[in-house]
């Protein structure tokens, strides 16, 4: 969950511009408000200060740490399964992909409620 927590504080101006970009592709060209990533960099600090960059932060660093712990908890666990009840070998190839899917899954349900939240927050307050 620290390693998320850590990951994401220093990613989310990224992630701030990428949400803005992507809204703004629903409205028609004229209207866009940012010309690029950089042009949406400047006009959010611009208008927010340095501080803008990291808005919705907090959901941010929730939703990252939840999906890294449902990631590698239910990865442990899909392994277990698959080579103790299924009979799968825990070296071959689509043992890793079987678990690999089971803990993105996993991860996706786990996450997506706070990853919704962090969204509609970043894009509260176009640039």
């Amino acid at each position: 969950m620290a390693t998320g927590a850590i990951g994401i504080s220093v990613a989310n101006p990224t992630d701030v511009v990428k949400i803005r970009l992507q809204a703004q592709g629903r409205l028609p060209p004229a209207q866009r408000p940012y010309k690029g990533s950089m042009d949406c960099y400047g006009k959010i600090v611009a208008d927010k200060g340095i501080g803008g960059l990291w808005i919705g932060v907090v959901p941010n660093i929730m939703r990252n740490s939840i999906i890294n712990a449902a990631e590698l908890a239910s990865y442990d666990q899909f392994k277990q399964i698959a080579t103790q009840k299924l009979g799968m070998s825990s070296a071959a190839i689509s043992t890793h992909i079987f678990c690999a899917f089971g803990a993105g899954f996993c991860a996706v349900i786990c996450g997506s409620p706070v990853d919704v939240l962090k969204t509609r927050m970043m894009n509260a307050t176009p640039g």
